[in-house]
């Protein structure tokens, strides 16, 4: 039996009661629906491909402004910390310009010192393959300025006091009451100052800042010089084989002002050291260092 290959469609038309039929291919309309339904898929897999397109050039265009957001961040990150950079060489090197001025303080100080006859190393370069003891740091660059500042001050509170050695000589003769080496003027006498042994001719420093009040020639001190400091202070140098300054001439710590010798009172070339404060005989001895 053959199949069939239309399909017949009757349309019933009550008001002149008469029937119209058509003859409808079933084969065309079998394709027909597959056709459509074919189109129908490709229109739907059209808008699907167009729906992507549109929501990736969407995503493209936010990761875009995203990108530019966060180099914004970033740049903005980068400058500050360019900023705090700069700051901190700033800042680093004014501590090292105060470690500088700290070093050079330091080293006038030791000049000062060693023009007095007292040598002391503030910057010690010592040896320093065996050495050891506890770690306690410095706590800040301020400590370091702050303990400078008080070295200055210090520095300019002994300027004028008389520190030192005049001499760099043997102690033959100290302060106070001494066997006298005059045997025919008595057993006991009382030392007004230091004795310093030497060879005639060698240099005698004055010890401190201060204003020559006496040059010449003074009973038992044979030639000698008498200088005048700040706070009531006054030494003395006598014995002396040469005088190389004049009365009222001004003179610094570490100055040659005279030269060793034996005249006056005296056993043999050395140099008689005395210190004053406010005309009250002192120990030049607690003077010779710090």
């Amino acid at each position: 039996m053959k199949s069939k290959k239309h399909t017949t469609l009757v349309v019933l038309d009550e008001k002149n009661q008469k029937n119209k039929s058509y003859k409808i291919n079933f084969k065309f309309y079998k394709y027909r629906y597959l056709l459509s339904s074919f189109l129908f898929f490709i229109l739907i897999a059209i808008v699907g491909y167009i729906s992507y397109l549109v929501g990736d050039t969407q995503n493209k265009e936010f990761d875009k402004q995203y990108l530019k957001l966060e180099q914004k961040k970033l740049n903005q990150k980068i400058d500050a910390l360019e900023k705090e950079i700069e700051k901190l060489e700033k800042e680093e090197s004014k501590e090292i310009q105060k470690v500088k001025e700290a070093e050079s303080t330091l080293k006038q100080l030791e000049k000062f010192l060693k023009e007095k006859g007292i040598t002391i190393s503030l910057l010690s370069e010592e040896d320093k393959s065996a050495v050891g003891g506890e770690f306690y740091p410095l706590e800040s660059i301020e400590e370091l300025t702050q303990n400078i500042e008080r070295v200055k001050k210090i520095q300019s509170g002994i300027a004028s006091i008389p520190l030192g050695y005049p001499h760099k000589g043997r102690i033959t003769s100290r302060f106070g009451v001494r066997g006298n080496p005059f045997k025919k003027e008595g057993d006991l006498e009382y030392h007004k100052g230091l004795d310093l042994k030497g060879k005639t001719g060698e240099p005698i420093y004055a010890t401190a800042k201060g204003k020559v009040i006496y040059a010449g020639t003074m009973n038992g001190y044979g030639n000698c010089i008498k200088i005048k400091h700040a706070k009531g202070y006054t030494t003395l140098f006598a014995h002396l084989s040469k005088i190389d300054v004049k009365n009222g001439q001004k003179v610094n710590a570490g100055d040659v002002i005279g030269k060793l010798g034996s005249t006056g009172r005296s056993s043999g070339p050395h140099l008689h050291y005395e210190v004053r404060k406010n005309d009250v005989q002192l120990n030049p001895e607690q003077f010779l260092g710090i």
